[in-house]
């Protein structure tokens, strides 16, 4: 199991996309563990959902997981499809590992991914001055 974290999480690093990942499958390893990518856009969103749909690594195998995923693939307008502002939809990789993808409107970058699970302001200060 612990290759095959380590196998989901290198695909998701792959990724060429605005987006940022979490979970538990950033500690030690133990079982049960997943992987959560947040993307920063819609079109960010739409890309990984179409590489994970594409990739014969990544399956759905919860029904209410397909409904998701066929209620925001099928739909004309799918912004209007982001109840309460996300979509998530969760894969499992070579049937063992949850990897959940996840798009909010409100998270534009990593900052605002941990803001949305600590519930605090993150304040980030670049010294700029030459010495």
């Amino acid at each position: 199991m612990r290759n095959q974290t380590k196998d989901a999480l290198a695909w998701c690093m792959k990724q060429e996309v605005a987006a940022c990942i979490t979970g538990s499958c950033l500690l030690d390893f133990f079982e049960g563990q997943d992987i959560d990518m947040f993307a920063y856009s819609i079109p960010a969103f739409n890309k990984i959902l179409f590489a994970m749909i594409h990739d014969p690594m990544f399956i759905i195998a919860d029904p209410k997981e397909q409904w998701k995923l066929d209620k925001w693939t099928e739909s004309k307008d799918y912004y209007k499809e982001l109840s309460y502002g996300m979509i998530s939809v969760k894969f499992k990789y070579n049937t063992c590992i949850d990897v959940n993808l996840i798009y909010k409107s409100n998270s534009k970058n990593v900052f605002d991914v941990l803001n949305s699970f600590l519930g605090i302001t993150v304040m980030v200060l670049f010294n700029i001055s030459e010495k």
